[in-house]
């Protein structure tokens, strides 16, 4: 009996200590899974709510997405400054960051579909637009001011230049006050959208048109006019050269053209100017037309013949006139019909230190040409300075025709 129960109490102490062995082994286990699976958690990433990935910067997907978000953030900013267009091109590299991210993201199966990814779009997409609008209206503004800009450029280029350049003619072409300017001055004032530099453009160049044109140019315009074409008026000129007087008009001409281009009114004035030039410019050129030139110029050149004469006789030394009357002879191959010394004595040509070069004689002479005219001819006769007072042998230089003469007036 005694020994029975001694089995049984063993047992029941294996039995306990048994339990005890596997309770504290299921004890163990138990820590090691929870262990795992705590692990296990902290591998996993964190997203927001919107399913953004926690930050990794070894994550490309991570990388992309904060690259984005903060290119984005910048653009938003940048829009809503004031002066945004001073960060234009910053702006614009940082459109172009969030696109080359956002694109990452796109061909992510893992981020393509969730939410903070469809916002960023949307937001970039937004953002892409407002800058353009942004942008083309800017460019409107600029395009418009920098018109303005030129067109006062122009108006400098007039007040430097003197009318009658060709400068000052090009820059009132180019500002074209009562066409492309009063057009484009229209819609910037129908705008409603005041600009201080423009303003002050505007302002300068209508004063200059509506001021400064009537009251000073146009009255400039007219006595330069009447000045610079006078000579153009004296009969005495004009009938000898009309060709010349002409091209004198048509320079006053094109002071009038230009006068009538800056003239916002016609000008009583400068009319009278234009109709003056016309009405003595239609007149020299019928002169021209109808043969008046022509036989003008015969009966000029026919006086200026008859009046010719071979000069006076100076001095005689027959030497020099034999020297002068060959070489005339030989020069023109006829005979020369009368020789004069012009000189009334030898005169000395010197260098620029007073040392004689040579001394010389002024000959004229008469010659009659194949044709029947009479002709005067001219030489020099000259003897060369040889050192110690000595000049050598004469000879003749310079020969040349002076003008014809009537035949019988080469004795008188």
């Amino acid at each position: 009996m005694i020994k029975v129960m001694k089995t049984k109490y063993v047992l029941l102490i294996v039995l306990l200590l048994a339990g005890t062995t596997s309770q504290a082994q299921f004890g163990k286990l138990k820590a090691k899974l929870k262990s795992k699976t705590s692990k296990s958690k902290k591998v996993k990433s964190k997203r927001s709510k919107d399913g953004e990935p926690e930050y990794d910067p070894n994550n490309k997907v991570s990388q992309a997405q904060r690259s984005a978000k903060q290119a984005l953030s910048f653009v938003e900013k940048g829009l809503q400054k004031k002066n945004w267009e001073a960060s234009s091109r910053g702006i614009k590299k940082d459109l172009q960051k969030a696109r080359k991210n956002l694109d990452v993201l796109k061909g992510e199966d893992s981020e393509n579909n969730r939410k903070y990814y469809k916002n960023y779009e949307a937001r970039y997409a937004q953002f892409k637009n407002t800058f353009a609008t942004k942008m083309q209206a800017y460019g409107e503004k600029k395009a418009v001011e920098n018109y303005f800009v030129e067109a006062h450029r122009n108006l400098r280029v007039m007040n430097d230049e003197f009318y009658t350049k060709k400068a000052f003619g090009e820059a009132a072409k180019r500002l074209d006050y009562k066409g492309e300017f009063a057009k484009k001055k229209a819609s910037y004032q129908a705008s409603n959208k005041p600009n201080a530099r423009i303003d002050k453009y505007v302002k300068a160049i209508d004063e200059f048109y509506n001021n400064a044109v009537p009251k000073e140019y146009i009255p400039a315009m007219v006595k330069y006019i009447d000045k610079e074409t006078k000579s153009a008026f004296d009969k005495k000129k004009w009938e000898w050269r009309p060709q010349d007087a002409l091209k004198t008009l048509a320079k006053g001409k094109k002071v009038v053209e230009i006068g009538k281009m800056l003239s916002l009114k016609p000008s009583s004035e400068l009319k009278a100017s234009e109709n003056k030039l016309e009405a003595h410019r239609k007149m020299i050129q019928e002169y021209i037309d109808s043969g008046k030139y022509e036989a003008y110029k015969a009966k000029v050149k026919q006086k200026r013949i008859d009046e010719k004469r071979v000069n006076k006789v100076g001095m005689r030394n027959p030497q020099a006139e034999a020297i002068a009357k060959n070489a005339l002879a030989k020069k023109f191959g006829v005979p020369v019909l009368r020789i004069a010394i012009g000189s009334v004595r030898w005169d000395v040509k010197k260098n620029n230190v007073g040392v004689p070069l040579y001394k010389y004689l002024y000959v004229e002479g008469a010659i009659k040409k194949k044709d029947g005219n009479c002709h005067v001819v001219v030489a020099w006769v000259r003897r060369s300075y040889e050192g110690g007072g000595r000049y050598g042998a004469m000879f003749a230089a310079d020969l040349r025709e002076d003008g014809q003469i009537n035949c019988a007036n080469i004795y008188k």
